[in-house]
């Protein structure tokens, strides 16, 4: 079960003069889905798992897992958001990969999971 915590649990660290703030996003994207792939994917307890969001950080996510090493990426059950809008589109579909995702509410999650939204980029 998930359960809210009232303590930061990690800390990211910011420099504005960090290799990190000025490389691309997408390119810091591919780089965590391949670590991802290497390191975490070929575990039998990953032979399926769904993600958390739906937005553009997760669909960068699931397509850089497919450039990666498609065979993670038809292992993905689902997109799980609490964006009504994103809900209402009940799908996500990438034309060029092919790729099709249902979109689910985050309460119907199950573990394992992986967590891919970004903080403060909507009042939501």
């Amino acid at each position: 079960a998930l359960c809210r915590v009232d303590c930061v649990l990690v800390r990211y660290r910011h420099l504005d003069r960090s290799l990190s703030s000025s490389t691309p996003r997408r390119t810091l994207v591919k780089f965590r889905a391949r670590a991802m792939a290497a390191t975490v994917l070929d575990r039998p307890e990953w032979h399926s798992f769904s993600v958390w969001g739906a937005g553009r950080d997760a669909r960068d996510f699931v397509n850089a897992l497919f450039e990666a090493d498609a065979r993670f990426a038809t292992r993905v059950l689902a997109l799980h958001d609490v964006d009504p809008k994103k809900l209402a589109t009940k799908r996500y579909v990438n034309a060029r990969t092919r790729l099709s995702f249902e979109i689910r509410p985050v309460a119907e999650i199950r573990p394992p999971f992986v967590v891919c939204v970004a903080l403060d980029r909507t009042a939501g």
